[in-house]
């Protein structure tokens, strides 16, 4: 079993801080489960198994975190910036396929490789060549039936990717027939089939409110219905009509929460007032 190490310098950056944080989960999830080479054959599975939906995949693969190929089998981008592998250790590579359709660039990321070039591509730090590779006068490049070969699959791997990017910024594009909390509440894979209760306080909440909730919802941890509807209905209690109301009351709350002092609450028998 080998050790997985994570780069500081790729996840503590403000793109990749900017994702959501379930695209940031998935990805250590990944993280843990690639072979040696940073390949995972069955990323739906890890997906179903975690939770995530598969909108964090795309998110990751639009970001450059994660290449997928057109067989569904993934490689995660920057394995190879913080992950080593012993020579008297190295295991054959599981998909040689994939693996010969990338290049390391300088920090040593994985990258598709452009189709014609006949460029003599490093190793990796164990001293195998990246790709399908000749020997000729002590030196390794790719052969040249090796790139007429992988060049129809690379034209549909960028094709995928190209689909992949579409169809995001069709979801993500504003309907003007659609007011933004339905828009939001539809993405929120637990209340698939029960939005319409929720968008029953719309007589008591504004959408800015029942928004906010649902923020909160998923901040602590409360992915159910019942859990939202306790939250929303506290907001109706208070008489909230604004989030800044609703905040006020969240920090006020985390204020008492990690207070040392506790209310006194008298002894047997005695009436506090």
């Amino acid at each position: 079993m080998y050790k997985r190490m994570i780069d500081q310098d790729v996840i503590c950056t403000d793109k990749f801080l900017d994702m959501p944080f379930e695209a940031q989960a998935l990805f250590f999830q990944l993280q843990v489960r690639t072979d040696e080479y940073g390949f995972i054959q069955s990323p739906r599975g890890i997906i179903r198994a975690t939770g995530a939906s598969a909108e964090a995949l795309d998110i990751l693969i639009e970001n450059g975190y994660v290449i997928r190929f057109e067989s569904g089998v993934i490689v995660l981008v920057h394995w190879n910036c913080s992950n080593t592998r012993r020579p008297d250790r190295v295991k054959p590579i599981r998909f040689p396929n994939e693996y010969s359709l990338l290049e390391l660039d300088a920090v040593k990321a994985y990258r598709l490789r452009d189709v014609g070039t006949t460029t003599t591509y490093q190793c990796h730090t164990t001293g195998e060549p990246l790709a399908n590779q000749t020997d000729t006068s002590g030196g390794r490049s790719i052969s040249i039936s090796t790139i007429n070969k992988s060049a129809s699959s690379i034209s549909t791997a960028e094709a995928s990717s190209s689909s992949i990017r579409d169809r995001q910024r069709e979801k993500d594009a504003p309907d003007d027939d659609e007011p933004f909390l339905v828009r939001k509440l539809n993405k929120v894979p637990w209340l698939e089939g029960v939005t319409d209760k929720v968008l029953e306080y719309r007589s008591k909440l504004s959408d800015e409110l029942i928004s906010y909730g649902v923020d909160r919802a998923l901040e602590y941890g409360g992915k159910t219905l019942k859990y939202l509807r306790k939250i929303l209905d506290g907001f109706v209690t208070n008489g909230y009509t604004t989030v800044e109301q609703a905040e006020g009351d969240e920090e006020r709350g985390q204020r008492v929460a990690n207070s040392p002092y506790k209310p006194y609450k008298g002894l047997p028998g005695e009436l506090v007032v």
